[in-house]
């Protein structure tokens, strides 16, 4: 199995408890967790200022999402396709890429809920909808992470992730920072991966750079023994007296394993 470390982290436009806008805080907080991808919410800066670009450079990670709006991007050290914002209604928001890591994808969806629990109802029913979570051509393993709300009852978001696991560590809430009592940031799995591990990085720093606390879980990404690229295949049957190439017959598959 292939591990990577993925972060969720709402960093509140670089304002920390002393009410200062400092991006040299948020990056390290994230260097202090070391991971592979990072789901920021609310990394617009309030003066206008590129932080993002701050955080790529001083991190050595490549940003995508900056141009969708929403306030809502990704920081990652591989490569993410297929990125687009998608309003969830009101002040909703989901960031969706996609990740390929040695021939298997993984849909991120990087969501910000409005704290206002008569809204996130419908927020979710569009995240699960057939844009999103719900949308059959996007089959493979899906993360869904970021701020769900302060207020958003498990009652709630059952109907929509029963299928699906919770991974956050028990007893470590991630909201407010400095006195953490609300679990607000959480990481979802559905179908073909495994989370080992998850933390809350809960130090001074972290409680002093933004109102939310960072969220980090080990991804690791199963091993298919019967997975061949379908370009192997191709080449495997070409080989082969009396085999002809059916393309389409593997394109389905390429890239989930």
């Amino acid at each position: 199995m292939h591990a990577i470390g993925v972060m969720t982290f709402n960093v509140r436009q670089y304002r920390g408890r002393d009410g200062r806008i400092d991006p040299e805080r948020i990056l390290r907080v994230i260097e202090q967790g070391a991971p592979d991808v990072v789901a920021l919410q609310d990394a617009e800066a309030p003066d206008g200022s590129d932080h993002l670009s701050y955080l790529e450079n001083g991190l050595k990670m490549s940003v995508f999402g900056r141009k969708a709006g929403g306030g809502n991007a990704f920081l990652s050290r591989f490569p993410l396709r297929g990125v687009g914002a998608f309003s969830l209604g009101g002040e909703g928001i989901c960031l969706k890429a996609d990740l390929d890591l040695q021939g298997k994808r993984i849909h991120l969806f990087n969501v910000r809920l409005q704290p206002s629990p008569l809204r996130q109802y419908q927020q979710l029913k569009s995240l699960f909808g057939a844009d999103l979570v719900g949308n059959p051509y996007l089959p493979c393993p899906k993360l869904i992470l970021g701020d769900f709300g302060a207020f958003c009852p498990w009652l709630w978001c059952y109907p929509f992730l029963a299928p699906g696991r919770l991974h956050r560590p028990w007893g470590r809430p991630t909201y407010p920072a400095f006195l953490p009592l609300v679990s607000r940031d959480r990481v979802y799995h559905l179908e073909d991966i495994e989370i080992t591990q998850a933390t809350v990085l809960w130090n001074p720093l972290a409680r002093s750079a933004s109102s939310h606390l960072p969220l980090q879980v080990t991804v690791r990404i199963r091993d298919s023994l019967d997975y061949l690229h379908a370009e192997r295949i191709r080449e495997e049957m070409g080989t082969a007296a009396g085999c002809f190439r059916k393309k389409t017959a593997f394109r389905s598959h390429e890239g989930c394993g």
